[in-house]
């Protein structure tokens, strides 16, 4: 039971200045202990996992890092993306060229590609992934659209990393004629 330093009763002017408690109890499965002042001057205990609510945080495997570029098709088909600046984008041979080293473990989420070229767009689109210098995904296609349109392709937490993976995104524009696109791949990694 918690013991007050100072006892106020119903009606009391008295104001209550510090605050003691003894025989507190662990909150179960999470231990992580809070008392926080509510609108009405309320003391209200609180686990980490709903102060982390309260205050609008995100738990592990939360953050969301967006890496966003533009890349060059010029004259090739396929090919790996930079992680930065505009720039061609890389046949097959150089994918090394497009390396992101992961900083912690995490997952991809989704990868927003828009044509930015006026020309023929309607076509298909592959994406494939190469963790590690090997290729862990089929293809995810999605058919283009328009000139300025946002496009997704969704992963998921099934396309996990581990700290310091190395992480590639191969893109195939099939019959696309459109040369440049705006490109943002989504990570979600934990903290």
């Amino acid at each position: 039971m918690p013991s007050w330093k100072k006892v106020i009763t119903s009606g009391s002017s008295a104001e209550l200045n510090s605050l003691k408690l003894s025989g507190a109890v662990n909150a179960g499965t999470d231990t992580d202990k809070f008392l926080v002042l509510d609108a009405a001057g309320n003391i209200d205990y609180r686990t980490g996992a709903e102060v982390l609510t309260d205050i609008g945080g995100q738990g592990a495997a939360n953050i969301v890092t967006p890496v966003a570029t533009f890349v060059d098709f010029k004259g090739i088909q396929e090919g790996y993306i930079p992680w930065g600046g505009v720039t061609d984008i890389q046949t097959n041979s150089n994918k090394t060229y497009g390396v992101w080293i992961s900083p912690s473990n995490g997952y991809l989420e989704k990868i927003i590609i828009s044509p930015e070229n006026a020309n023929g767009t309607t076509d298909s689109m592959n994406v494939t992934i190469d963790k590690n210098g090997t290729q862990i995904s089929t293809a995810v296609t999605v058919t283009m659209a328009a000139a300025g349109t946002n496009k997704t392709f969704t992963f998921g937490s099934g396309w996990s990393f581990s700290a310091g993976d190395r992480l590639s995104v191969g893109l195939d524009k099939n019959t696309n004629t459109a040369d440049l696109y705006a490109v943002q791949v989504v990570f979600r990694l934990e903290n």
